[in-house]
């Protein structure tokens, strides 16, 4: 279904959540909706229904979520290239888009920041195990660890386009 966008206390944007998570913290007391989706979620014998919301904020403030260190993950590579294919500039949705290491793992690439780009499917079958030497490719930009400064402005624009 959807993803929730949290907010902090103080209306800090801080990522997003499961639309199943958010109705927990909502029921606990925990977050309060600032705006509902269209969407409503009704248990088997239709006794109970949620409206799903698009956003919510945290009651209490929960402090740094990074603690000025993004954890490198599949997902952090695709926000940090916008989903947008490194090689040859297709925009993607998340589901279009795949990891591909610089220097493939057979040449003793890590998966690191800076080794690993946001990919369309046919771009990393076409490189594959080859260097980037060897298949002629170049890179948009080079990548490298974003700030956690960064990091929420690049995740926010990206939950933006999706709200719209």
């Amino acid at each position: 279904m959807e993803n929730v966008a949290v907010l902090n206390s103080d209306f800090s944007y801080i990522g997003t959540i499961s639309w199943e998570r958010s109705i927990v913290l909502l029921y606990q007391g925990k977050a309060e909706t600032v705006k509902e989706s269209p969407t409503t979620i009704y248990n088997q014998d239709r006794t109970y229904s949620f409206v799903v919301p698009m956003v919510i904020r945290l009651v209490e403030y929960v402090k740094s979520l990074f603690r000025n260190k993004i954890p490198y993950t599949k997902k952090n590579i695709f926000v940090r290239d916008a989903y947008i294919c490194q090689y040859c500039g297709k925009k993607m949705e998340m589901s279009e888009c795949t990891v591909d290491h610089i220097i493939p793992k057979v040449d003793g690439g890590k998966s690191s920041w800076d080794n690993c780009v946001c990919s369309c499917k046919r771009c990393n079958n076409i490189k594959g195990d080859k260097t980037l030497k060897q298949t002629g490719f170049k890179l948009k930009k080079h990548p490298t660890q974003p700030s956690a400064g960064d990091f929420i402005r690049l995740r926010s624009q990206h939950l933006i386009e999706q709200l719209w």
